[in-house]
């Protein structure tokens, strides 16, 4: 299994590498930032002239915190964001975690409201439009390719430099990495008249070794079955995040409507099955949406399938049939335990998080 599932990874890295989203010059690490907000304090008293004279000042506060980890220089990363304090300034009892987000394989994943959502990664996409610019000068010249370096600033214990992108803001890098991020409001034309906000780092780690599933979280694995898993996830899954999965014992693993598995076949090929529904009123009979993918990440097949207590399916061909024939991966029998009994093929995973 391990050879195998090496191999197909193997086989996909040339067209995978050149896809790397390697923004950072550091390899894995976290750093924690604060979102720094102003009140504006002002105060009036009479001069002694006996007009009055007015006096106002920004008073900054930690408005929110922001956890950043990032793994392969920027290739994934993940944060979590958190409220500090209230509109008025005054620091909250606990910080309280309002959004979590993920990027990874061109997508930012968030979790808001205890909802899951997803967006393209615009930053990833822009530098792989502009490829030879990012590899050359990375993506902050992408994003910003008029920016200016006005000198060297040290942040959380790093020595960063300065850019000055327009009125409105100005940032401070560290090895492709943000230290800084300030933003000013201005007058209509367009003079600086104040601090609008900005996003500190308070403390960098680097050289991190993250635990196995850290850029996998719980929240993400509900949200990737079925669809978005693909033949890469699935190499990750079964090879890389064994944890994450159930294996089919030789007794066979007993299913329930909105499970999800990933398999291999008896042509070893890759594949997701979705459990659609379990008929009672029909023997338990099993309906299906599955895909399977040729080595190359291409498909192989896909379609629903329905199959009857008792028959038996072949998942690289998607066929069905009352009796055994070669290639079968499983036989469904639906009565009494709804057990799907694996063939000679070489494994059935059911996702733990998708378990019902």
């Amino acid at each position: 299994m391990k050879k195998l599932i090496l191999f197909i990874a193997l086989s996909l890295s040339v067209s995978a590498s050149a896809q790397q989203f390697q923004r950072y010059q550091v390899k894995a690490g976290h750093i924690q930032y604060h979102t720094i907000r102003f009140i504006l304090h002002a105060e009036m008293h009479t001069g002694p002239d006996g007009k009055m004279i007015g006096k106002s000042e920004q008073i900054p506060y930690v408005a929110e915190i922001r956890d950043y980890y990032w793994d392969d220089y920027g290739d994934i990363s993940r944060d979590v964001l958190y409220k500090a304090s209230d509109r008025s300034g005054k620091p909250l009892p606990e910080k309280k975690k309002f959004l979590e987000r993920l990027w990874r394989d061109g997508r930012m994943y968030y979790l808001k409201n205890g909802k899951v959502a997803f967006d393209p990664d615009h930053l990833r996409d822009e530098c792989m439009e502009k490829e030879p610019l990012f590899r050359e000068k990375g993506w902050f010249k992408v994003l910003y390719p008029d920016a200016k370096p006005v000198g060297k600033e040290k942040t959380a214990g790093k020595e960063g430099i300065r850019y000055y992108v327009d009125a409105f803001s100005e940032y401070v890098l560290w090895k492709g990495l943000i230290l800084r991020n300030v933003n000013y409001f201005t007058n209509r034309s367009g003079e600086r008249k104040g601090n609008d906000w900005e996003e500190m780092a308070v403390k960098v780690e680097t050289g991190n070794d993250f635990k196995p599933g850290f850029f996998y979280p719980l929240w993400y694995q509900k949200f990737t079955p079925y669809y978005l898993l693909d033949v890469d996830r699935i190499t990750e899954l079964i090879d890389g995040n064994p944890d994450l999965l159930e294996q089919a014992a030789a007794s066979g693993i007993i299913l329930r409507k909105g499970e999800t598995l990933v398999y291999v076949t008896s042509e070893t090929k890759l594949g997701k099955l979705s459990v659609v529904d379990i008929n009672p009123e029909k023997d338990n009979a099993l309906s299906i949406v599955f895909e399977t993918y040729n080595n190359d990440g291409s498909v192989a097949s896909s379609e629903q399938l329905k199959i009857d207590n008792g028959f038996y399916c072949d998942l690289d061909a998607g066929k069905v049939s009352a009796k055994p024939f070669p290639g079968q991966d499983f036989q469904w029998k639906g009565k009494p335990f709804s057990i799907l009994q694996q063939a000679k093929t070489l494994g059935f995973y059911l996702i733990k998080s998708s378990k019902k």
